[in-house]
């Protein structure tokens, strides 16, 4: 017993280090979402945790570069992402060859390649320090008190974000958008953390229970219908899982969504268009945007699209900042950007990650990147930093939950 505490507080000793420390920071800071995005000029973001993910992933890539092997494995399991990222690269030289040069799109490229460099290098990271799940957790935990706090703190005392219209935002009324000053994007983030949360604590671990129970509550509370679709569809393909890694889960999620569903009659209304479940409008605004841009895609745009992370809707307002510079639907955004050779890159490797779900027998993978894919079709969410960031940190605590490091 006092040799196996030994090693017990050995392993936490490995995982404190400067790695550790950009790795908590980052974490810390993206709880806080938009609140720490600073706007250098109209088109131009920068947010408070770039600065430490980018130290972390240098950090912790130097170290990855020695391993020839785990190099190896790495390309073969991304090779299909590492060619649609070529084939982006192409499609948007060869479009600003033509159509002139735009420093943006760039921006958003390389941003991309850091964030995902930052979900390769927390997993290697994980293993190679041999951190307890002691340790995932409190990351984990760290990540969802601050977006349930925010959340909450702004719901109580500033219902009223209407004054945030004139910085470009959405206007929300007594809607929960916490940190993210939006509640479909919060909303996907919640559930998120929910399926998390209930794979990484025990089978009937009252943790799971509690949080889940907060969580479901802040998700009511942002009225947001596709976050409200996306966690249907997660319960649902959660049974036709079915199993051994799912028993208990598909059950406990299922109360979560009962939960939700009997909630709903019962929320505050006290006014505005955002709280009417049956509202049309955005409905009717998105498909009218989705159609016009496939209307305006000629056949070498069908083929090369117009360049990866290149502004299509908005782009004649010069006199304010705009955050909306690209079609709601993941899909549209993919063939309009890349083109119909992009979009099908994309749609193989999506398949391969659920079908890896399946052989690893990790359902919370599955679950995850199905809840995503299906708000995404309506927000775009799997490209919004904040829920990217968000998705890479609770796939790789499940994963390492699911492959201990001993195994690595």
């Amino acid at each position: 017993m006092r040799k196996k505490k030994v090693q017990k507080n050995q392993i936490n000793h490995h995982c404190l280090n400067l790695e550790s420390l950009f790795l908590l920071i980052t974490v810390f800071l993206i709880g806080f979402g938009q609140l720490q995005r600073i706007q250098l000029t109209r088109t131009i973001a920068f947010y408070g945790h770039d600065l430490f993910l980018a130290l972390f992933v240098i950090v912790s890539f130097f170290r990855l570069l020695s391993k020839k092997e785990a190099l190896s494995n790495l390309y073969q399991r991304w090779k299909l992402l590492i060619i649609f990222g070529l084939w982006s690269l192409g499609g948007l030289l060869i479009n600003q060859a033509i159509f002139g040069f735009n420093f943006v799109p760039w921006l958003y490229l390389s941003r991309l390649v850091i964030y995902l460099l930052f979900g390769l290098n927390i997993s290697n990271y994980l293993q190679n320090n041999n951190c307890s799940s002691k340790w995932i957790k409190l990351l984990f935990c760290i990540l969802l008190g601050m977006v349930l706090m925010i959340g909450f703190f702004q719901y109580l005392f500033i219902p009223d974000l209407r004054f945030l219209g004139a910085s470009g935002w959405d206007v929300h009324y007594f809607r929960l958008a916490g940190g993210m000053l939006d509640p479909n994007f919060s909303g996907m983030i919640l559930i998120n953390l929910l399926i998390t949360s209930v794979f990484l604590f025990k089978n009937r671990c009252k943790n799971a229970l509690y949080f889940g129970i907060v969580i479901t509550t802040a998700l009511a509370l942002t009225y947001s219908r596709s976050a409200y679709l996306s966690m249907l569809m997660v319960v649902l393909t959660s049974y036709w899982l079915k199993t051994k890694a799912i028993f208990q889960k598909d059950k406990m999620l299922s109360f979560f969504l009962v939960g939700l569903i009997v909630m709903l009659p019962f929320l505050p209304k006290p006014g505005g268009l955002g709280v009417q479940l049956t509202r049309t409008e955005t409905i009717s605004s998105r498909a009218e945007v989705n159609e016009s841009i496939l209307k305006q895609l000629n056949l070498q745009q069908l083929l090369l699209g117009r360049g990866f992370f290149t502004p299509s809707i908005n782009t004649k307002i010069t006199d304010r900042v705009v955050h909306a510079n690209f079609p709601d639907n993941f899909f549209i955004f993919l063939l309009s950007s890349t083109g119909v050779i992009g979009l099908s890159l994309i749609l193989f490797f999506l398949y391969q990650e659920i079908k890896r779900g399946f052989i690893k027998k990790n359902p919370a993978l599955i679950l995850l990147l199905v809840g995503t894919l299906v708000h995404s079709m309506f927000n775009l969410t799997i490209l919004e930093p904040i829920n990217l960031l968000v998705l890479l940190i609770c796939l790789n605590a499940l994963k390492i939950k699911n492959e201990p490091a001993s195994s690595a």
